[in-house]
């Protein structure tokens, strides 16, 4: 159990810092093994515990990467899977408490250029504080369609038990998600009538800095660089 509540504390760090847990080479004569091995043995020097524990299970390095020591990926795995229901349940006996819930999404591609769809939902807690719970990330590379981003939308209400509480939609102003004819927003509301579309106030903000800057020569040629720079090195060869 005390090993366990330490391994739990270490995957919490790493998850709020938003750190990798894998290292590249993750073998007992690499300098560096990875996030989560290496602040195991950051602990184990000022903790008994953790110390008598390494000790005992490092001496077999192919038992240890097995074993309960906490240093395979499947052990890893677990216990993200198992923090991450925890969190699931607590947001669903917060929406189970509350008359009003927002959907809010966005995507955007990740370092591997794969389009990423985050989905948040807003509303009361017990305490009627306004809260933001991110509830997950979407590959949605392969197609992006409104029809698409809705059963997305719609299959998470449904997990969350909510449709019949949603009030609000927050997207930015791309046609696939704001058209009233064929967007998003029109196609969620056959199925949540009362969700009022909001066009998000930070998107907005973006695009009059975007256009601001594009009226200065100087700023427009400097972001024209950046952005071929990161194209030129993104489609190179390794």
């Amino acid at each position: 159990r005390n090993i366990m509540r330490r391994h739990i504390d270490i995957t919490c760090y790493l998850a709020k810092q938003e750190l990798p847990f894998r290292g590249h080479i993750e073998s007992a004569e690499s300098v560096n093994r990875g996030n989560f091995i290496e602040c195991v043995k950051l602990l184990a020097n000022y903790d008994g515990i953790l110390s008598d524990h390494l000790q005992s299970t490092l001496s077999d390095e192919n038992k240890a990467r097995a074993g309960f020591s906490g240093f395979s990926n499947r052990i890893q795995n677990d216990l993200i899977n198992s923090i991450a229901a925890v969190i699931k349940n607590k947001i669903h006996l917060e929406i189970e408490q509350t008359e009003y819930v927002a959907v809010m999404i966005d995507e955007t591609p990740d370092v591997s250029g794969k389009e990423q769809l985050c989905v948040i939902l807003r509303y009361f807690d017990p305490s009627n504080e306004v809260v933001d719970r991110f509830i997950s990330f979407v590959n949605v590379s392969s197609n992006r369609s409104a029809e698409e981003l809705t059963k997305i939308i719609i299959e998470f209400l449904v997990d969350y038990k909510c449709c019949k509480k949603l009030i609000a939609q927050t997207y930015d102003g791309a046609a696939v998600l704001s058209s009233s004819k064929n967007g998003v927003q029109k196609k969620v509301r056959e199925t949540c009538p009362d969700a009022l579309y909001v066009w998000c106030n930070a998107h907005i903000l973006n695009l009059v800095l975007s256009k601001s800057c594009q009226r200065i020569a100087e700023t427009k040629h400097f972001f024209s660089t950046v952005k071929n720079l990161a194209t030129f090195f993104h489609t190179s060869t390794k």
